[in-house]
């Protein structure tokens, strides 16, 4: 990795000074908050956060931004998506940034759903933002945002993430213009969130195939579910077949925290092969009659006779009871916990639900097979 040195002035959006006074608005009806007014028909100007850059995109008009803190904020408690979504189409960039890195305590923190959300939203605010110095070297630039991630925070780490999914165009790209194995490892392991994120991301983008390992391990090993969830989400993205093999084998072969994990992930996932090891997790845990261990002694003991009469000759067949003392425990392959888990991911990945027990999905699973088949 070339080294390079970043001070205050060359990350522009590390230090952002500008407010969204005006914005400019495109082509494509995309509104961008800008530091100065663009000339009509410009492809690139100045934002608090680097130079905006879309050949494709020209700006048709410069209005005032329009604010409405009170609605935004009843937005925001009501359904936290759409107010990304409002947020990203008004172009409140800053707001958007503030609430990735929660910086207004009277906000309530997000669960990972939510941040992931508005951290994919700003990953694709940050592909067309260039924040690299004119006059870095081609060569250089891909360093440039690698290290300034480093030591960024979630939002702004999602931005820099958008332009290295630019400016790495992708397998194809060449050694100097992508990043390393190494450094994607070393990513990996970094204790900046922000870090761990681009790492997954980029080595799913660059198809580095050897971080599929590193990457399975981290999706179930993970202790910040935040963690687990981007680890997995760019382990589909790498290989979802190898995703798919080791989640399906952790679901059955893992410690129980690591089943867990798995189902979860599976939950997520995308894969429609998904559903198959879900449902086998299902159906291991129906009760059955005898499915039982006993642990402790059994006396037998004669209570009484039974007196029968043949022959004019009195046989007495003895009455045995037996005494238990001890557990009888119900042998299940899958536990209830599980199972649970199991079915609360079918719902997720289906959209469907049958009913809250495991005997309705196994109801769903057999008319869905008769009806496919």
């Amino acid at each position: 990795m070339l080294a390079l040195s970043i001070g205050p002035l060359a990350l522009g959006f590390c230090c952002q000074v500008a407010t969204e006074n005006r914005v400019a608005i495109l082509q494509s009806g995309t509104r961008v908050p800008c530091q100065a007014a663009p000339p009509l028909g410009a492809t690139e100007f100045a934002t608090g956060w680097g130079r905006w850059l879309d050949l494709r995109d020209p700006v048709v008009a410069v209005r005032p931004a329009s604010l409405h803190p009170e609605t935004l904020a009843t937005v925001r408690k009501i359904d936290f998506s759409s107010w990304v979504a409002h947020a990203s189409r008004r172009g409140l960039l800053s707001q958007l940034l503030d609430a990735a890195e929660e910086k207004h305590p009277r906000h309530e923190k997000l669960d990972d759903e939510e941040m992931e959300i508005l951290l994919a939203t700003l990953e694709q605010w940050g592909r067309p933002l260039d924040p690299i110095p004119t006059q870095l070297k081609r060569q250089q630039r891909v360093d440039w945002l690698w290290t300034a991630l480093q030591g960024s925070r979630q939002g702004r780490g999602a931005l820099l993430t958008g332009r290295l999914l630019v400016e790495i165009s992708g397998p194809s790209a060449l050694p100097s213009n992508r990043l390393g194995l190494a450094d994607l490892r070393r990513g990996l392991r970094s204790k900046n969130p922000a870090v761990r994120r681009a790492a997954g991301r980029l080595g799913a983008h660059q198809k580095e195939m050897d971080l599929v390992r590193p990457l399975a391990e981290a999706s179930l090993q993970s202790k910040e579910t935040l963690g687990r969830l981007h680890a997995a989400s760019a382990l589909q993205d790498l290989d979802a077949d190898s995703a798919l093999a080791v989640w399906s084998h952790a679901l059955f072969r893992g410690r129980f925290q690591e089943r867990l994990f798995a189902v979860e992930n599976l939950g997520r996932s995308q894969i429609s092969g998904a559903i198959q090891p879900l449902m086998v997790a299902v159906a291991a845990s129906r009760r059955a009659p005898g499915r039982f261990v006993f642990c402790g002694r059994q006396v037998a003991l004669v209570t009484d006779f039974d007196v029968e009469i043949a022959q004019a000759a009195a046989i007495a067949k003895p009455k045995i009871s037996v005494l238990m003392e001890g557990a009888a425990l119900e042998v299940r392959v899958v536990s209830s916990t599980l199972s649970r888990a199991a079915c609360r991911s079918l719902r997720r990945l289906t959209g469907e639900n049958p009913g809250p027990g495991e005997e309705d999905w196994l109801r769903w699973w057999e008319d869905r097979t008769m009806a496919d088949g």
